[in-house]
């Protein structure tokens, strides 16, 4: 109870300021089975999201979003909490939001303040927002200035007062989650930039962050030849000690394409893929099962046919080209209702004993089934 009154302390405050208030929630029900390699579980949980805007200013904008996981236990998480305000020349954040650098779906080389998506992420796409924002569910508390430079150019700055990991202290470890309460030295923090343009059609974009011992500096690329296609890539610096130590180099390339398949369907394609040149080309029998040992390539690829409006089937997978393993997801979202929807999901897991997903072990088949409803 005492973790709750906060919450809603923060409510009220949030509509006293703001006056007008645009309140959605989202509840995601889903019930099945899955395989524990040694016998057959049952699986329930409930995702919930509730979400408070401002409206009626142009000028201020503000969002406190509460999510909640549930199944016999519940665990709460203020992901966003947010002030943003447009004067003449630029655009100012403050809050806990998530800002998004560089180009790429899942596999993301220009996202050196999130770091990207990890391979153990959630394809199923069961979050409030779907499949995009379950990927980007992680937060943080930042200050951002926004200044447009043009009609398709902008500089933006962000600087991050909390580190991502945990820290040391004087007085012992200090977890990132609980900094809030905490004074940080200054060094502790984060500062990024970048710059975006475009020319010719092609958008542009380049910056960096800064740490405390390195910089990370980064590229990307975006564009559209008969599908839109992009391409980003990082090399992180370290600069402890006074010395300059480029490490590995990260790339992402990944194209989406999407075609009308008769009346009112629609047929998309997305490939994706995630190389990290200077690591492991060989399979490694000491792999772990869902850990990735430090191979070199990854894929992506997602295929969706929506039949007009109300239902939608799709098919994910994750693969691992080298040790010849993959996680395959698919289902149908059937729109039932104003707001709520029907699913049904199968995920699989394809490989040895030692690759990083396979077969005959936890979770490498599971059947769900389940509600989503957005009020």
């Amino acid at each position: 109870m005492k973790r709750i009154l906060p919450l809603v302390l923060m409510i009220f405050i949030f509509g006293r300021l703001f006056g007008e208030v645009t309140t959605t929630a989202s509840l995601t029900a889903l019930s099945g089975v899955i395989d524990t390699d040694s016998d057959v579980g049952v699986v329930s949980y409930l995702y919930g999201s509730v979400s408070f805007k401002s409206k009626g200013n142009r000028n201020v904008r503000a969002n406190l979003q509460i999510d909640a996981d549930i199944s016999d236990r519940v665990s709460l998480d203020v992901s966003r909490a947010f002030v943003k305000v447009r004067f003449p020349l630029f655009r100012v954040t403050l809050g806990k939001t998530r800002v998004s650098w560089g180009e790429g779906f899942f596999f993301n080389a220009g996202d050196v303040i999130f770091e990207g998506v990890e391979l153990q992420s959630d394809i199923s796409g069961n979050s409030s927002g779907g499949l995009s924002e379950g990927l980007r569910r992680e937060t943080a508390w930042l200050a951002d200035v926004y200044i447009p430079l043009g009609a398709f150019s902008f500089l933006e700055l962000t600087g991050l007062p909390f580190p991502k990991e945990t820290i040391e202290t004087a007085s012992g470890s200090l977890a990132a989650s609980s900094l809030a309460i905490a004074i940080m030295p200054l060094d502790f923090g984060r500062i990024a930039g970048r710059l975006v343009t475009k020319l010719l059609g092609v958008k542009l974009e380049g910056g960096a962050l800064y740490e405390s011992d390195g910089v990370t500096p980064y590229a990307s690329i975006q564009g559209h030849f008969f599908l839109d296609w992009n391409a980003s890539a990082r090399l992180p610096i370290d600069l402890g000690n006074g010395d300059f130590t480029a490490g590995q180099p990260l790339f992402s390339v990944g194209a989406f394409g999407m075609w009308r398949a008769g009346g009112r369907s629609r047929l998309s394609f997305r490939l994706e893929s995630r190389l990290l040149p200077d690591s492991l080309w060989e399979e490694q029998d000491t792999a772990l099962p869902g850990k990735d040992p430090g191979y070199a390539l990854f894929l992506y690829g997602e295929l969706s046919l929506a039949r007009s409006d109300s239902v939608n089937y799709y098919l994910r997978s994750l693969v691992s080209p080298i040790d010849r393993s993959a996680l395959i997801f698919t289902g149908i979202d059937w729109n039932i209702y104003q707001g709520l929807n029907l699913m049904f999901q199968a995920s699989a897991q394809v490989g040895d004993s030692n690759d990083i997903w396979g077969w005959e072990r936890f979770g490498d088949l599971a059947l769900l089934t389940g509600f989503r409803f957005k009020y």
